[in-house]
């Protein structure tokens, strides 16, 4: 039998207004200079109510996610990142933010990455992988990284005020995704694996769903890269590689 293995954050910290002490955790990762990576909503509706509270001496340099997880952008970010010396990424925002910030915290001399999902139908929060995208939206590749984020946080009031369609589709990710990291899929999802497998591509399905990417068909799934709000709690599991996905 082959060994199960979890893969965690360093910190996590979840509940209503835990937005509020960003700040504090900041200051117990000893950060410095920060590179803030958010998406558009984030970064209009998000960051201000929290930025003012950051301690005073660190250095905050904010970038707009440019709207695509790809090289491109991640180099884009890189290059801010060692120009004002970084020594800490904050992703704020959906999915492709999150993977973003991992990306440039990784390529940029692994940095501390810091992660704060604004929207609960996310894969990334929580993963020790990276989703990269064509320009046009089609897969490019994935980086698996060398650990997880150093501290995920997870704000509730921010993820109960994204729209209703985030929530519902996070539930559906978690519903395979439990917190004990590990579950055999049902014979529906093992059936709705297998078909996908065959056609070699994701369609929609329940939370636009990856459901039948998740793992091999009809196996255990080992906690480190997917998983929706399940990933919120344990880190999700892990699609094969190969496998090419629809952006949306």
């Amino acid at each position: 039998m082959k060994p199960l293995t979890a893969i965690f954050p360093g910190r996590y910290v979840q509940g209503p207004g835990v937005l509020e002490g960003l700040g504090e955790e900041l200051a117990r990762l000893d950060c410095r200079r920060l590179l803030v990576v958010a998406g558009g909503t984030a970064r209009r509706d998000v960051l201000p109510h929290c930025q003012p509270r950051w301690p005073a001496q660190l250095q905050v340099r904010v970038e707009s996610f440019g709207g695509e997880c790809s090289q491109a952008e991640v180099d884009r970010l890189v290059a801010v990142a060692r120009e004002q010396a970084c020594d800490a990424v904050v992703g704020l925002g959906g999915g492709k933010v999150m993977d973003t910030a991992k990306a440039v915290a990784h390529f940029a001399g692994h940095l501390q990455t810091v992660i704060v999902p604004t929207i609960a139908s996310t894969d990334a929060p929580t993963s020790a992988v990276v989703v990269l995208y064509h320009a046009d939206g089609t897969f490019d590749h994935y980086v698996f990284l060398p650990r997880n984020p150093d501290l995920v946080l997870v704000d509730s009031e921010v993820i109960a005020r994204a729209p209703k369609r985030f929530l519902v589709a996070g539930m559906g990710d978690a519903r395979i995704g439990t917190p004990s990291g590990w579950l055999p899929l049902e014979a529906a999802v093992v059936e709705r694996a297998r078909e996908v497998r065959r056609r070699g591509r994701i369609r929609q399905v329940a939370s636009r769903a990856r459901l039948g990417l998740l793992c091999r068909a009809g196996e255990p799934f080992e906690a480190r890269g997917g998983g929706g709000a399940g990933a919120l709690e344990t880190g999700g599991p892990t699609r094969p590689r190969g496998l090419r996905e629809r952006s949306g």
